[in-house]
C-alpha cells in the first residue's frame, strides 16, 4: 500500500502542508534549509554540489545533479536545531516532515526545480557551505566515470546487439537466413518459460497458485497479470532468441528481437499448459527454493496486510500484534500468524470487519492499496487452501538472459528522457527535420545525467543511467549485472529516427496523451498572445495619451477629455486588431 501522491485535494495527506498552518509557516523555513544543506545521507557532498553549480550554468544539468545527489524512495530522518525533521525523496521531488514521519505534525512537498533554487539561492548567499568548506572544483565533461560506455563495450553480454551499438546501428529490420522449421525446440522453450516473469519471487509465485489448486483458466489469467509487458533475450548455443510477453501471450524471434522478427507465438492457455507440465513433472522448481514458496506467500501477504491496516485504516486489532512504528518486528509477526489456519481465520474476520466499514461508510480508506482490499481478502482464504504437492527435483538450474532485447530498448526509448512531457519533446524535435548531429545534442542535452531503477518494461531488477556519452541499460545487480548494452547518443538518435518514421515511438496511450499535450500548448500560445496584445496595448495607450497631454497642454490647462479620447481610440484599434486575428485563425 502506497499513498496516492495526488494531494491536490488534500484528502489523504495526514495533515496538510508547513504553509497551511501559520504557526509552522517559520519553522518551516527552517526545516527546509536544515534538509537541503544537510549532506550526511546524500550520495554528493556540499563542496561537490556547490561546485557543480559553479561550473555548471544549465538549470536543467542542476537539478539533475541535485536529485541524483539523493537517494531514492528512502525515508531519512534528522535533528535540525531542536527539531525532529526527515525528507523522502522520489523521482519528481522531496517530501519534508515535521517530527518522526509516522506521528508528523505537518508536511510539505517540493519538486526538484524549486529545490535547485532554494539550493542555489542558499549558495548565493553564502549560507550552504560550511566554515572551512570550499566548493570542490569539478570536469562536468567526466561526471559519473564509474560509467565509462565506451571501454564496457567488449564486456556487453549478447555480442550482436553490443556490436550494432559500437557502430552507431541498432537496424530495426535484419535480413536473416531461411527460418528452420523449428524455431525453437521443448527444452529451449522450457528453459525460457521456468525462467518466470521479469518481477522478483516471480517463480515461487506461479508455484503457490498451482499448489492452491488453480485451474488452466485460472492460472491462464494469473501468468497473464504476472508477466504483464516485459522481454528476454536468451542464447542457445551461439544462436540468440527474443521474446516479447504481453496480454496476447508471447513473441519469439531469431536474433535481438522478437517483435519485429515474430517467428512463433503462444496464447497465455498455451503458455500455461507448458509450466503446468513442468510443474506437474518436477522439473519447474528445485527442492530448496519450493522449500522457500510458502515463507515468501505468507511474507507478501503480511506485507499487504500491514500496509492496509496501518495506513488504510488507520488502526489494527491488537490480536495482530503489530506496531505502526516497528515494521520489521510487525511484518515479521504477521508472518508467523498467517502460518496456522486458525490465525487465518482470526485474520480474515477482523479483514471481513474492516470491510464491512468501507462499505457502509462508517470509515474511509485513508490511501489507496497497491493490491486491491477484495484481492487481499481473498488471499486469505487462498492460504486455508490443501496445497496439492508436486514431486521435485533436487536442484534445477534457472537460466539468467544473456542479452537486453531491442524490443526492451525500443520500450524504454519511448518512455522519454525522464523529464514531464519529455518524449513528446522529442518527437516534435525530429519531425521539425534536424540532421543526426544536431538530433544527437538534442539529445544529449534534453537527457542530460542521470538514471533510474526498474529501467526496464515489467522487470524489477534493471537499471538505466545516461550521462554526456549516452544511455546505460542493465539487468541483475547493479555492480554485477548478468546482461548489459552501452549505447552512445549517436546510436540512441538512430533508432528514435527509425522508431519515429515507422510510427512506433509513441505508445498508443502517449499518442492520445500527446494530442491532448499538443492542444495545451497551442491554449498556452493563445494566452501568451493575448497577453502580448493587452501588454501592448497599453504601452501604446500610455504613449498616446503621453503625447496628447505634451500637444494639448499649453502650460496652464488641458483640454476635456484628452486623455479619455485617446484611450478610447486605443481601445477601438485594439480590438479591430483582435477581431482581424481571431479571422485569420477562423480562415
Amino acid at each position: 500500500m502506497k499513498p496516492d501522491n495526488d494531494r491536490s485535494s488534500g484528502e489523504d495527506s495526514l495533515s496538510g502542508s508547513f504553509l497551511d498552518n501559520l504557526e509552522f509557516a517559520e519553522k518551516a523555513v527552517e526545516i527546509q534549509k536544515g534538509i537541503l544543506c544537510s549532506d550526511d545521507f546524500l550520495i554528493h557532498k556540499r563542496p561537490e554540489i556547490a561546485g557543480y553549480f559553479a561550473m555548471e550554468q544549465d538549470i536543467r544539468m542542476q537539478t539533475e545533479y541535485l536529485k541524483n545527489s539523493f537517494r531514492m524512495e528512502e525515508f531519512t530522518e534528522l535533528d535540525i536545531g531542536e527539531m525532529r525533521a526527515g525528507y523522502r525523496a522520489d523521482e519528481d521531488g522531496l517530501t519534508m516532515w515535521k517530527g518522526h514521519y509516522l506521528t508528523r505534525e505537518a508536511e510539505a512537498r517540493i519538486s526538484w526545480e524549486d529545490a535547485r533554487f532554494f539550493v542555489n539561492s542558499y549558495i548565493e548567499d553564502g549560507v550552504y557551505l560550511l566554515p572551512g568548506e570550499k566548493a570542490e572544483q569539478i570536469d562536468t565533461n567526466g561526471m559519473y566515470q564509474q560509467l565509462d560506455l565506451f571501454s564496457m563495450f567488449t564486456e556487453q553480454v549478447g555480442s550482436i546487439a553490443m556490436k550494432e551499438a559500437e557502430a552507431g546501428i541498432i537496424p530495426a529490420e535484419k535480413t536473416s537466413p531461411e527460418p528452420t522449421k523449428e524455431v525453437i525446440t521443448k527444452e529451449q522453450l522450457d528453459t525460457i518459460l521456468r525462467s518466470g516473469g521479469g518481477r522478483e519471487n516471480s517463480r515461487k509465485r506461479i508455484y503457490a497458485k498451482y499448489q492452491q489448486g488453480k485451474t488452466p483458466e485460472e492460472m491462464a489469467e494469473f501468468l497473464k497479470k504476472e508477466y504483464k509487458t516485459t522481454g528476454k533475450g536468451f542464447e542457445f548455443e551461439g544462436k540468440q532468441i527474443a521474446v516479447w510477453f504481453d496480454g496476447q501471450g508471447m513473441t519469439a524471434g531469431d536474433g535481438t528481437s522478437a517483435i519485429e522478427n515474430p517467428k512463433f507465438t503462444m496464447s497465455w492457455q498455451e503458455i500455461e499448459t507448458q509450466i503446468r507440465s513442468q510443474v506437474e513433472k518436477g522439473t519447474y522448481m528445485g527442492a530448496n527454493e519450493a522449500y522457500l514458496v510458502d515463507e515468501v506467500e505468507r511474507g507478501r501477504i503480511a506485507d499487504h496486510l500491514y500496509f492496509f491496516f496501518r495506513d488504510g485504516m488507520g488502526e489494527a486489532p491488537e490480536e495482530l500484534e503489530m506496531k505502526f512504528a516497528n515494521y520489521p518486528d510487525s511484518h515479521a509477526s504477521l508472518v508467523d500468524i498467517l502460518s496456522t489456519p486458525e490465525s487465518v481465520d482470526m485474520v480474515a474476520s477482523h479483514m471481513d470487519k474492516a470491510l464491512a466499514q468501507l462499505e457502509s461508510g462508517e470509515k474511509k480508506l485513508r490511501f489507496r492499496s497497491v493490491m486491491p482490499k477484495e484481492e487481499l481478502r481473498a488471499e486469505l482464504d487462498n492460504l486455508l487452501l490443501q496445497k496439492k504437492t508436486f514431486p521435485v527435483s533436487d536442484h534445477v538450474e534457472v537460466k539468467k538472459e544473456d542479452f537486453i532485447t531491442q524490443d526492451e530498448i525500443d520500450h524504454r526509448l519511448g518512455r522519454g528522457s525522464g523529464f514531464e512531457h519529455g518524449s513528446f519533446r522529442i518527437y516534435d524535435y525530429f519531425m521539425e527535420g534536424h540532421d543526426s548531429k544536431e538530433a544527437a545534442a538534442f539529445l544529449k542535452k534534453e537527457y542530460g545525467i542521470g538514471g533510474s531503477s526498474h529501467a526496464l518494461a515489467g522487470a524489477d531488477h534493471s537499471w538505466e543511467d545516461h550521462d554526456s556519452k549516452g544511455i546505460s541499460l542493465k539487468k541483475g545487480d547493479l555492480s554485477k549485472p548478468y546482461a548489459d548494452v552501452l549505447l552512445p547518443w549517436k546510436a540512441v538518435e538512430k533508432r528514435i529516427r527509425k522508431l519515429i518514421q515507422e510510427d512506433k515511438y509513441l505508445f498508443p496511450e502517449g499518442k492520445e496523451a500527446y494530442a491532448e499535450y499538443k492542444e495545451e500548448q497551442a491554449q498556452k500560445e493563445l494566452e501568451k498572445a493575448q497577453a502580448k496584445i493587452e501588454r501592448d496595448t497599453k504601452v501604446a495607450c500610455k504613449d498616446a495619451v503621453d503625447r496628447a497631454i505634451a500637444e494639448n497642454f499649453d502650460g496652464y490647462r488641458l483640454p476635456k477629455a484628452t486623455a479619455e479620447g485617446k484611450i478610447e481610440a486605443e481601445n477601438r484599434e485594439a480590438e479591430n486588431g483582435e477581431e482581424q486575428a481571431d479571422g485569420g485563425r477562423k480562415r
